[in-house]
């Protein structure tokens, strides 16, 4: 999926806070598509994870997990692993947002 997202939409979507978007595009864990804050599918689902995670990374640990989701997703993985038994399911999370922005995009018409 080749959407753009505001972060705005973004927290939406993922279930957190703008501000909590604005952080990890601040920390640079999450890699804007333009000058102007725009994300990525893949950065959807890296907020999505995080949002569900709810667990505490250090900036560098979640710049890794972000970058190993873009490559996973990029190669239609349906798992990334993050450590020995950290494993996410990619496709539950791909399916969670699909059916969201689907139906954000019908109310929006």
């Amino acid at each position: 999926m080749e959407a753009i997202f505001t972060p705005n939409e973004a927290a939406a979507f993922a279930y957190l806070s703008p501000k909590q978007v604005y952080q990890e595009i601040e920390y640079k864990v999450i890699q804007p598509v333009s000058d102007v804050p725009r994300l990525s599918f893949a950065a959807l689902v890296y907020l999505r994870a995080f949002k569900e995670i709810n667990f505490e990374f250090s900036v560098s640990n979640r710049t890794i997990l972000y970058q190993r989701l873009v490559k996973a997703i990029e190669e239609s993985a349906s798992t990334v692993e993050f450590a020995k038994f950290f494993v996410l399911q990619l496709n539950s999370i791909n399916q969670e947002l699909s059916e969201l922005i689907s139906q954000f995009n019908e109310w929006k018409t």
